[in-house]
């Protein structure tokens, strides 16, 4: 999955973070990602939970 800085990010003003905004091609494929980054993360919770500060 590649995302473009120039076509796939709105950004309003330079010191403020921009929005992601992919094109209808790339919609399927980041969601797939972003739910996958969501599982993995819940996932290891447990261990950032139990690592020693």
């Amino acid at each position: 999955m590649a995302l473009s800085l120039h076509h796939d990010f709105t950004i309003s003003a330079p010191t403020e973070p921009g929005d992601v905004t992919p094109g209808p091609h790339q919609h399927q494929t980041l969601t797939a990602l972003l739910d996958d980054v969501v599982v993995w993360s819940q996932a290891l919770q447990t261990i950032r939970e139990g690592a020693p500060a």
